[in-house]
């Protein structure tokens, strides 16, 4: 096993890290129901809300053909799985398209033949098939489903030869591509997607202790700053943009290890949150929710034949991350990653339809997101493949209008109109729209559709508005939209409808125009603080919120602003975790999610994933929802100039007096530079920090005031 080093500086800095929110719920690790076949070296998946845990290793001489499902509602677990076709022993699974893949493994610890053999589960029909294999056969490999492909990393082959290589499977053509090889080669370790990365930590290898980022578009890795805990295999898990290491064994001493750390990709910094209460070794690793389940693992006798007891363990201990009441979080993927893609919210079940995989392969799957179980089920398909379409829910069922047969200058624009019964799980098709378009969109009011501009005919745009009543099935034409877009977002809000950015001939826009359904009539209002297309949408507590998106044609944007109709003002509020465009947009118990969408390779023909797998939520926090409509409480902005030389500017706001700290940070956690630390009454200030002989690189600055916290980034220059 390598040897790995931790000086008692880091370990000082990791224990006083900052960048997280103030407070946290009450967090504790709780025992569920027991597996019943203890394995060590599995392989696990969750699939519709249920963990599946595979093959392993009884002991070291014997391999496990057992697969079992765990359901966290019931806390019980399923033994009627089928069994693998063949024992494997530390194989690596991912799911894709509502199936499971496994892959790799050998018979046992000792074996030096490793297989490359891939089987495919079908949950539906309780049965494994045999896929096309790995190029290269391995085992203590790890797996990860990203962008509608599998990812298999490193792992080893032989007598125990940790390898650098990834290959890529895509379970739609069933073949397989070699990839980028990591820095280092490393077995047993565990791979984890946050925004549009894998990162892989540690492992037992060829080099050092380290975390590796994955860049699928540019098909590149890259080795991130700061080191793990000197730990080996351990249990590793993703929740809200985080990963999360746990277990094992540490590396500087043959001891297990209790330690629970937590690693924030976008600021590269790790902290020890807690312990486990046992250990935790090779064990299967499933997050569900916001609860985390390590499962089974080894035991002493595992390793050591000779002492006496069971091999492995069959216990389950789950730990509750900090309920999502506000901010950004991590949900479970897609089942069917697509751009471009509608939804409706129906009993509090969201309706994902349609969509695009790439500019000329069009969708016509329907798959349902239960936010209560953190799970997706698969619904009957369109009646056709159509992305780029808008949607409305009325009286239960979900309304489809329009869309393209394929991507802008590729496809046609319809003019059809599907509607879908989730009681019935069907579709039936109603009068067509008079004018055909896709990228157009359509809101709600008093139980009548409204369809709203569009693309007629690539690159034709049209203001056209356009009403349907379900009661007479007959269209009528209103008052046209002022300026004619597409690529924009309507919500209704207080009987008005609310349209918000889009592109034309001319660019993308920032405007926002009122349509007031009762006289036929649209006003101007603020317009949005920067050009916005093909971005996400939502209504809370009577506030509008566009997210996400693009500024123009390669320029993604991160933020989230708030619209308060009363002040008629935008307001920022908090960044999200990774850029989206041309996604889905719903509100469920005051949460909004974005689901899916397109990635930039989706646009630029770039080799990689073209869309997006991820669920992102949002729960606005009670504080932008109780204070003045269009007024933070808190702002802190950019400082000027950024990047900068020598000195550089930050101003906040603050409309609530109270006790104010803004402090500066180096990336490996270690303060700086303590600007503010101090009772401040309410008002706008701008500090001044000197950054002296601090060396080139990038900071981070932070805010906190009577419980609000927000981090921002700048960059110092030579």
């Amino acid at each position: 096993m390598k040897q790995q080093t931790m000086t008692i500086a880091l370990l000082a800095v990791m224990a006083t890290l900052l960048f997280r929110a103030p407070a946290r719920a009450q967090e504790e690790w709780v025992y569920k129901a027991p597996i019943p076949t203890g394995r060590a070296y599995v392989a696990c998946s969750v699939l519709d809300g249920k963990i599946y845990v595979i093959g392993g290793g009884i002991s070291r001489a014997t391999g496990s053909a057992a697969v079992e499902m765990y359901d966290p509602q019931t806390d019980t677990w399923d033994v009627t799985i089928a069994s693998l076709p063949v024992p494997l022993f530390a194989p690596a699974s991912a799911t894709a398209n509502g199936k499971i893949y496994v892959m790799g493994g050998k018979a046992n610890y000792y074996s030096t033949e490793d297989y490359a053999a891939v089987y495919e589960y079908d949950p539906a029909l309780n049965t494994w098939s045999e896929k096309a294999g790995m190029p290269n056969g391995r085992s203590h490999l790890t797996a990860c489903a990203f962008g509608g492909y599998i990812y298999a990393i490193g792992g080893r082959i032989g007598d125990h030869i940790s390898v650098k290589t990834v290959e890529r499977y895509d379970p739609l053509s069933d073949t397989w591509l070699t990839m980028d090889s990591m820095h280092y080669a490393r077995a047993n370790i565990l791979a984890q997607v946050v925004g549009e990365k894998i990162y892989v930590v540690d492992g037992i290898g060829d080099g050092p202790s380290s975390v590796e980022s994955y860049v699928a578009a540019t098909d590149s890795w890259k080795l991130e700053d700061n080191p793990p805990p000197a730990v080996g295999y351990f249990g590793s898990a993703t929740y809200g943009g985080k990963i999360y290491v746990y277990g094992g064994i540490n590396n500087t001493s043959p001891t297990a290890s209790l330690d629970f750390f937590e690693f924030e990709p976008g600021t590269g910094l790790w902290e020890n949150i807690g312990t486990i209460p046992e250990k935790k070794v090779m064990c299967a690793n499933a997050v569900v929710g916001n609860r985390l389940y390590a499962i089974t693992g080894a035991l002493d006798p595992f390793f050591i034949p000779s002492l006496p007891g069971p091999a492995a363990t069959t216990s389950v201990i789950m730990y509750e991350f900090e309920p999502s009441g506000e901010g950004w979080a991590y949900k479970t993927p897609a089942t069917t990653p697509r751009a471009y893609s509608v939804s409706g919210v129906v009993d509090g079940e969201i309706y994902v339809i349609g969509g695009a995989y790439s500019k000329t392969e069009i969708s016509d799957v329907v798959e349902m997101y239960d936010p209560e179980t953190d799970a997706w089920q698969s619904r009957q398909s369109l009646p056709e493949p159509i992305h780029g379409a808008a949607a409305g829910v009325i009286g239960g069922k979900i309304y489809v209008a329009g869309g393209q047969t394929q991507y802008t200058t590729l496809g046609v624009s319809k003019n059809t109109l599907y509607v879908y019964d989730p009681a019935m799980d069907s579709w039936e098709q109603k009068a067509p729209m008079p004018t055909a378009r896709g990228y157009l969109s359509a809101a709600v009011v008093n139980g009548r559709l409204y369809a709203i501009g569009g693309t007629t005919a690539w690159p034709n745009r049209t203001g056209k508005v356009e009403m349907y009543d379900p009661v007479t099935d007959t269209w009528q034409t209103k008052a046209p939209m002022p300026t004619a877009r597409s690529g924009f977002c309507a919500e209704a809000l207080n009987g008005k409808i609310y349209v918000m950015g889009g592109v034309d001939a001319s660019g993308y826009k920032d405007v926002l125009e009122v349509y007031d359904p009762a006289t036929d009539t649209w006003i101007e209002k603020m317009e949005m603080p920067q050009t916005r297309s093909i971005f996400g949408s939502a209504v809370v507590n009577d506030l509008l919120y566009a997210y996400g998106g693009a500024l123009d044609d390669i320029t993604p944007l991160l933020d989230i602003i708030q619209y308060g109709p009363e002040t008629d003002s935008w307001t920022e509020t908090d960044d999200m975790p990774e850029g989206k465009a041309a996604f889905t947009s719903a509100v469920v118990d005051n949460c909004i999610y974005g689901i899916g969408g397109a990635l930039f390779s989706f646009f630029t023909g770039a080799p990689g994933a073209k869309v997006s797998e991820t669920v992102l939520q949002y729960c606005p926090s009670e504080v932008n929802a109780a204070v003045e409509l269009g007024k933070a409480p808190y702002v802190l902005r950019q400082n000027q100039p950024n990047p900068f030389s020598g000195q550089t500017a930050i101003s906040y706001e603050l409309q609530q007096s109270g006790h104010v700290s803004l402090r500066v940070f180096n990336l490996a956690g270690r303060e700086v530079a303590r600007l503010v630390d101090g009772f401040q009454p309410a008002g706008e200030y701008t500090i001044e920090w000197n950054a002296g002989k601090l060396p080139a690189g990038m900071y981070l600055y932070q805010l906190r005031a009577n419980g609000f916290m927000e981090t921002k980034r700048c960059v110092l220059q030579q």
